[in-house]
Parts: structure tokens; sequence; C-alpha cells
């Protein structure tokens, strides 16, 4: 249907029932100080900043929406390799939509971190959590946060991006590839979602 976005999110079962039974979704919100200073004792933001995360199809590159949550799912949130994959819906109408498959986005983004990449690497030993996301010394979440704050003014209802996801994990070993397998993208706007649309796939 025109305007309207289907999205999939790959998750756990017990992670999916609390989705489903409270008609919520818990996102932290990275706080960055009007002085470009990052709140202490938060976690990296994920690769497309904070939000939901969902894939969806694009049908040109033979994308999957569902089967990249599928592969997510597998490679990161799994109970003892049990996996629930639901489905979102939302208008996609009159949003605004900061699109990193565009080749200025990607101009403006790389422009800002070449600015504030010293400024925000000093403060990262003391701002953020020292975890899984830290170890993975991927900070394009933060720089992401950065230009949606001071650029945008916050006011971004989701983020796209065209990303690689393993479609397997043997024993802590995962596929890895420079070449995208699916479009992502990081719902930040949480009140766009119709709740009594959202069900799990088979």
């Amino acid at each position: 249907m025109e305007g309207i976005l289907e999205g999939y999110h790959g998750t756990t079962p017990t992670a999916a029932q609390n989705i489903l039974s409270t008609c919520s979704i818990d996102v932290t919100p990275f706080v960055i100080t009007n002085d470009a200073g990052i709140r202490l004792g938060q976690n990296l933001p994920n690769d497309l900043g904070q939000g939901l995360y969902l894939f969806i199809d694009e049908e040109s590159k033979g994308f999957s929406g569902q089967q990249s949550a599928e592969n997510y799912s597998k490679a990161y949130k799994h109970e003892e390799n049990k996996i629930k994959i639901l489905k979102f819906v939302f208008d996609d109408q009159n949003l605004t939509v900061l699109n990193l498959n565009d080749a200025l986005t990607i101009k403006i983004l790389n422009k800002l971190k070449n600015k504030l990449h010293d400024r925000i690497y000093t403060q990262l030993p003391s701002a953020i959590k020292n975890n899984g996301r830290r170890n993975r010394a991927n900070l394009d979440g933060i720089f992401l946060e950065f230009l949606i704050k001071f650029r945008y003014d916050n006011c971004i209802d989701y983020v796209i991006c065209d990303t690689y996801t393993p479609v397997y994990n043997i024993e802590g070993v995962r596929t890895i590839s420079n070449l995208p397998n699916g479009r992502e993208i990081c719902l930040r706007n949480l009140s766009l979602i119709n709740w009594e649309k959202v069900e799990e796939c088979e």
C-alpha cells in the first residue's frame, strides 16, 4: 500500500512477548549537551543511532526485510537458537528521513566526523560504558546522534541505510562483507507505530 511502510524486527521470544503484551519499545535516548558534550555513563549508540531497528523490503536490490531480520536475530538476538520476528506497520507519508544511501547526506556526515572525531574520541573512556558495544569501536551512531541534534534539531523520524547482516553465526564466527544485503531503518519517532497492526510473523 502506498504510504504504508512495513518493517521487520528480529529478537528473542521473551523480548517479543514483552513488546506485544505492553505495546511498547524501550529505547534510551543518547544525551548530548548543548556544548557538544556526552553525558556520562551511557551506552554507545547503535550504528544508526538510537531507536527501533527494522528491516524493510527493497525489491530492486533483492532485499527481504523478513529474511534480514531472521539473519540478524540468529546472529545476535536468540534464546537457545530460538527467535521471533515481529512486523511493524506505520504511515510513511510526510516524514523527515535521514537517508544514508544518499551521497549528499554521507558527505555532510563525513564532514562532521572530520570536525568532531578528536573531541568525541577523547570523551569515550570517561563517558561511555565499557562493554561490548564500546569494544566494537563503531562510532557511527555517535556521529549520527550529533548530526541529528545539531543539524536537524532532533526532528528526524527515522534513519535509513543499506547494511550488511551476517547470514550465519557458528561458534561465534560470523560472515562478514563490505556489500549490503538488506535495507535497515532506525525508527526514532516511536509514536508512528500502529500497535493494532503489530504482529508476529510465522
